[in-house]
């Protein structure tokens, strides 16, 4: 089934810290599914039938909106142990962004790092455990994907200064 999911990504910088921590776990033969996806926060999910609106939203959001900071500060298991989670401290303007695409509630921002089996995913923890050091980075972006198979729709940048 197709569906659509919009998503936060980040700065140029952030992006190489997260791309550094994502290569780390590859050389220890942690593969992500979806390596073409840059980082990102999962914001919200729609039907394909559903998805009007959805590319004004975001660009309504991005002229809005300005980049903001935010702190990866730990990073956790989710689902059973299938997956692997880098988390992010919930600031009033994650929240804010994440209200434009959905509910916040039961909502906790972070970034997929790897998934498989329970087994798998809790032989990668040591090797996350080597790699992560809390830091700071920048929200600046969103993207629009389509999902099964993955295709890149949209991107749009963050307009406002940083605050």
């Amino acid at each position: 089934m197709q569906y659509l999911c919009v998503m936060a990504g980040f700065d140029e910088e952030t992006q190489r810290h997260l791309k550094e921590i994502f290569k780390k776990l590859k050389k220890e033969g942690f593969v992500g599914e979806n390596e073409e996806i840059p980082p990102h926060i999962f914001l919200g999910r729609f039907s394909v039938l559903n998805g009007n609106g959805i590319v004004e939203r975001m660009q309504k959001t991005s002229a809005e909106l300005s980049r903001f900071a935010v702190c990866f500060h730990h990073f956790g298991l989710y689902q059973r142990n299938k997956q692997l989670i880098l988390s992010l401290s919930p600031s009033q303007k994650l929240l804010a962004l994440k209200q434009k695409f959905g509910e916040t509630y039961d909502w906790a921002p972070c970034i997929p790092l790897f998934e498989g089996e329970p087994e798998l995913t809790l032989a990668a923890v040591p090797v996350l455990a080597e790699a992560f050091e809390e830091f700071d980075g920048i929200v600046d972006r969103l993207y629009l994907y389509e999902f099964s198979p993955t295709v890149p729709l949209l991107e749009t940048i963050l307009e406002g200064e940083l605050k």
